[in-house]
């Protein structure tokens, strides 16, 4: 690691970083007000935050610290070095675990995670940007624009996982006085976010009389519409359920910014394809019926 880097990383960011997590908890703090430890739940390791990035060692504490959360995240000790530095950017991680012996990926298969993990971004910014009336395939202005400040991170292993920076302000200059919550960039990621906890939940609800709950939900208009997820995100979601028979995918917060929830996981296997198959085609009839064009 780079020691320039560790000195970049500001003790705020690091206790953005602990406080976002269930994981870490605050401990006890040194008797010299010099840092705040914060430890794992079952307390077998420990992370320093320093009170001041002003002491000789910092960059050698932000070195230990690195190694004990990539240790408990199971990453590369850079990749969690680059979340400490992505201060003013949403990240998302779309993870998929491959059945070949050398952890390949086919060329073909690669082409769609990038593909589809880029849908995703631009289903929930289109939502966001303009609620779920008439989605075109092509972006809008405002959309575009959003999606041109986006940025696929380094991958990672675990598989294959693929980082996206989504920047909470894509103009930061020419919005001093824009909240982060109104900002385009965040509210795309709160709605991915609920898009994907609906269909987590929808994935989870009961299978008896669950055809008939979801015709009436998207004739009064409750599904689909804006922070809850529709027909593309669907696709995009099913697409990459194909790869490998799930897809794992996280959002965590910008540490320069008040977080609108806790940092968000779920994961997606074939059995949930299944039922988000049949709310795919549901939402797309609902739409096509009420006269909304859909993508070809």
């Amino acid at each position: 690691m780079d020691r320039d880097d560790l000195w970049r990383v500001t003790p705020e960011s690091l206790r953005a970083y602990l406080d976002r997590s269930a994981a870490w908890h605050e401990a006890a703090s040194l008797t010299n007000n010099a840092g705040q430890y914060y430890e794992l739940a079952d307390a077998k390791d420990a992370v320093l935050v320093p009170a001041s990035a002003r002491f000789a060692d910092y960059a050698l504490r932000m070195a230990e610290n690195l190694t004990v959360l990539a240790d408990h995240e199971q990453r590369d000790p850079t990749h969690v070095l680059d979340d400490l530095l992505a201060r003013n950017d949403d990240v998302v991680r779309v993870r998929i675990v491959t059945s070949a012996r050398d952890n390949t990926l086919s060329l073909e298969a690669g082409e769609i995670l990038l593909a589809e993990s880029r849908n995703l971004i631009s289903a929930a910014a289109y939502v966001a940007a303009h609620g779920d009336q008439n989605y075109s395939t092509k972006p809008s202005d405002v959309v575009q624009t959003y999606l041109r400040s986006v940025r696929f991170g380094h991958t990672e292993q675990g598989s294959f996982v693929v980082s996206i920076y989504s920047p909470v302000f894509v103009n930061p200059p020419d919005e001093p006085q824009v909240r982060a919550e109104k900002t385009l960039p965040r509210r795309a990621m709160q709605t991915l976010v609920s898009a994907l906890a609906n269909a987590r939940h929808d994935a989870l609800a009961p299978a008896s009389g669950w055809a008939e709950r979801l015709k009436i939900q998207v004739g009064k208009g409750v599904l689909g519409g804006k922070h809850l997820f529709n027909a593309h995100i669907c696709s995009a979601l099913l697409a990459l359920i194909g790869l490998a028979g799930g897809v794992t995918l996280s959002v965590n917060w910008a540490l320069a910014y008040p977080p609108p929830q806790r940092n968000y996981g779920v994961r997606f296997d074939s059995q949930d394809g299944l039922r988000m198959e049949q709310t795919k085609r549901t939402l797309e009839r609902g739409k096509a019926s009420a006269g909304h064009e859909l993508p070809r």
